[in-house]
């Protein structure tokens, strides 16, 4: 069963070194702006 995890309001300067980081644990991530800029990651792992 796939499990999900979603971070909101994480800055700019920021997104690329979550995004490495759940990718090194296996997860696909997506990620998605927010109305204030900021960004949204949802990573689901198998």
């Amino acid at each position: 069963m796939a499990r999900t995890e979603e971070l909101t309001d994480i800055p700019t300067s920021d997104v690329d070194q979550v995004i490495e980081d759940y990718e090194s644990e296996g997860a696909q991530v997506e990620k998605i702006q927010q109305p204030n800029g900021k960004w949204t990651i949802k990573a689901t792992f198998p």
